[in-house]
């Protein structure tokens, strides 16, 4: 799914709850968006369809500045402050966090938003209620009523953030609930939806973890969530996780992964989406003596704590085929609303279930 189909994903799901009062008040205040890419032009088309006014485009890169997109210019981000210091500024590149900060640099400009932090102002926060689990520094959703579910706190996010190389300035500044174990049984608000990304596979019980999210959503309400395709990551050399897998580990009460969860982790290659697409998917993991050995006391140690891992191999197709057995087995209580292909040269997919009445 491109960020294209990715916006208009988000923006399905939500714009019914557009506040129409609201949206009058800011088609009457002028945009500005931070980054002429693919984010910020889809961002455009979405804000020229609510008769938002896009002024411009800002953008550091000199070969896009003086240049018109979408018929709208692309300036200096410096050339610009200098005189629109109370233009809204929408932060739409590839690192939202990022982008925040470096326009905090200049200083006295205040009305800064991402992407999805805008589109949620403009909706109603009375019949909207949002809970993200696993938002890491990269939170889809931001404003509004959202909350934040994951295992560590946000001091211990941003220290995990950097040490994976990530920017931390983007974690949320509170995590409303935290589980060590991810235990969602710790939250007894409901929710109008509940968004998750490389979250599910995660699970050492799937079923189970879908029966906790049912039970945080009202009436209709929607689980989104974002998947990785395993034919286009690191799990390539792993088969497709069956309807079979799914409910033994149910059945067997999974509370963290197995030694064969741990085990399937050695046939990993390498996570560029592109060469996945191209045929490319490194060589086959030659698995020696020492590797088993090492996950069998990483296994034996951990003392029956959870141990972060991949439990579940999913494309689009074979996960459509486990929801269809578990919605009819009425293991669950859903309706499947969307699941999308994966688009070309990426490593993910969406799918959207609806909690039935």
């Amino acid at each position: 799914m491109n960020i294209t189909d990715k916006i208009n994903l988000v923006w399905n799901q939500f714009s019914v709850y557009l506040d129409k009062k609201k949206l009058e008040l800011y088609q009457q205040e002028p945009v500005a968006i931070w980054g002429a890419g693919k984010l910020g032009q889809s961002l455009s088309g979405l804000l020229k369809k609510l008769n938002i006014h896009v002024i411009c485009f800002l953008d550091k890169d000199i070969n896009k500045q003086g240049h018109r997109q979408d018929g709208v210019d692309i300036k200096a981000p410096t050339e610009f402050f200098k005189e629109n210091k109370d233009v809204i500024l929408i932060v739409a590149n590839g690192s939202q966090a990022a982008g925040i900060r470096e326009v905090e640099k200049l200083k006295g400009y205040s009305k800064i938003y991402t992407f999805t932090e805008y589109l949620i102002s403009l909706l109603d926060n009375k019949a909207l209620s949002i809970l993200e689990i696993g938002p890491l520094n990269n939170p889809v959703f931001v404003g509004g009523t959202t909350k934040y579910f994951d295992v560590l706190s946000a001091i211990e996010l941003r220290k995990k953030a950097v040490s994976w190389g990530f920017e931390a300035a983007g974690v949320p500044a509170t995590i409303d609930y935290i589980s060590p174990n991810g235990d969602l049984d710790i939250i007894s608000d409901k929710f109008s939806h509940v968004f998750s990304s490389h979250v599910v596979e995660h699970q050492p019980d799937f079923i189970l973890h879908l029966k906790k999210v049912e039970n945080l959503l009202r009436n209709n309400g929607k689980y989104i969530m974002a998947i990785p395709d395993r034919r286009y990551c690191f799990d390539y050399y792993n088969k497709n996780s069956t309807i079979m897998d799914i409910v033994l580990a149910y059945y067997e009460k999974n509370k963290v992964h197995t030694l064969h969860t741990l085990l399937c982790n050695l046939y990993r290659t390498h996570s560029n989406s592109v060469l996945h697409w191209q045929g490319e998917h490194g060589n086959y993991p030659k698995i020696t003596k020492q590797q088993i050995e090492d996950q069998i006391e990483r296994y034996k140690v951990s003392n029956s704590q959870y141990i972060d891992s991949h439990a579940w191999y999913y494309t689009p197709q074979s996960m459509y085929h486990i929801l269809k057995y578990l919605i009819e087995m009425k293991f669950i209580h859903f309706d499947i609303e969307q699941i999308s292909d994966t688009a070309k040269n990426e490593l993910e997919f969406f799918v959207v279930l609806r909690k039935k009445v």
